[in-house]
């Protein structure tokens, strides 16, 4: 009767540890924890499978202890037949050891069998429970699953919003960005006009300040030259000559022929009238030589009219000295100031050769 409960059994289990053993996979979901928890529910069922062929093999053994028991049973039951009595001694002997070691077997057996029935009965709770596992697991998975589904839709709508918000916010950014990209520009622009402000202050006063060295050296050097310039310009030289012709006595001579003129002075009115007019007041050397065969003529250099050094020609002599010709020269140096005047002023009548007869005038200071 045990036999036959256990067989009725072990076609579940069988089912149920080859439904374990080639378990389905699950569609995503599962964590590591759980395959772990698999792998270890699938191991304990080996074990426990291993432990249930075991169990089997000890079944049939008791069934061939019954079958024993039924033969024994059959031959006890049959004393009629048994009439050699010594032949049933002996069998009997035999058959009591028989029984007593079978006894011993079938109680050890029904021991093993108890433990057996436990141990059977603990593998078939746990692989309710393990069923019980699975399904739970197969229920979490698929709710993880639909969990997951769920999620992901909403990470993937939250994603697309955040895609769609990040990328206005990368505009506005940009926007942004630029805004400070300009305004960083025009913060460096005006660093860097001030700097360059300043830069230009300090090379516009170190160049105002060489501007006004310079400018100093050539107004000293404009100064020079315009001294220069002015003492050359106030420079006055010139030499001109008298033509032939008879003075009287108390006669300005006239010099119209300039041989050198120097300077900005006017010498039209030592052409016109034999006056040297002046323009340019300084100090001036004046020489002048008379050639004439007059006897005892004279005349003077003047200033103004008041006589500067008196000249003699031609000596005094008796008899007639006519066709001795005579140079006098005289020379003074006097200071002119503006419009004074010089001429060569006759004391006597003289008769002037004309090429040898000149005066020169040159400003000396």
């Amino acid at each position: 009767m045990v036999g036959r409960i256990w067989l009725f059994l072990l076609p579940a289990a069988f089912g149920f540890l080859f439904e374990l053993n080639t378990p389905g996979s699950v569609n995503g979901g599962l964590t590591s924890n759980h395959y772990n928890a698999l792998l270890d529910i699938i191991t304990e069922e080996r074990k426990e499978r291993k432990q249930m062929e075991q169990y089997i093999r000890q079944l049939e053994m008791e069934k061939n202890y019954e079958h024993v028991r039924s033969e024994l049973e059959k031959v006890q039951s049959k004393p009629a037949e048994c009439r050699n009595l010594t032949e049933r001694q002996t069998n009997t002997t035999y058959m009591a050891k028989v029984v007593e070691i079978t006894q011993n077997q079938v109680n050890m057996l029904l021991a093993h069998e108890k433990a057996r029935k436990e141990d059977f009965l603990a593998l078939y709770n746990l692989t309710l429970n393990n069923q019980n596992t699975m399904t739970r697991v197969n229920t979490d998975a698929q709710f993880r699953e639909k969990e997951l589904r769920i999620n992901m839709e909403e990470r993937y709508h939250n994603l697309s919003a955040a895609l769609g918000i990040m990328e206005n916010k990368i505009k506005s950014n940009l926007t942004l960005t630029n805004q400070n990209t300009m305004a960083r520009v025009n913060t460096d622009a005006q660093f860097r006009e001030k700097e360059l402000r300043k830069y230009t202050d300090e090379r516009y006063h170190n160049l105002s300040v060489v501007f006004g060295i310079m400018e100093n050296k050539i107004k000293s050097d404009l100064m020079f030259l315009q001294d220069k310039l002015t003492k050359e310009s106030e420079q006055v030289a010139v030499t001109a000559c008298a033509t032939s012709g008879l003075y009287n006595r108390n006669s300005v001579v006239r010099f119209p022929n300039i041989k050198t003129s120097y300077g900005n002075n006017s010498f039209s009115t030592l052409e016109s009238n034999g006056k040297f007019t002046c323009s340019t007041p300084g100090l001036y050397f004046i020489v002048a030589s008379m050639m004439t065969n007059v006897p005892n003529s004279e005349y003077q250099i003047r200033k103004n009219g008041d006589s500067l050094v008196y000249v003699r020609i031609v000596p005094n002599v008796s008899n007639d000295p006519r066709g001795q010709y005579h140079t006098g020269t005289g020379s003074a140096v006097v200071f002119l100031d503006f419009h004074d005047t010089i001429d060569i002023h006759t004391v006597t009548g003289i008769d002037i050769h004309p090429g040898y007869s000149c005066v020169s005038l040159f400003k000396i200071h």
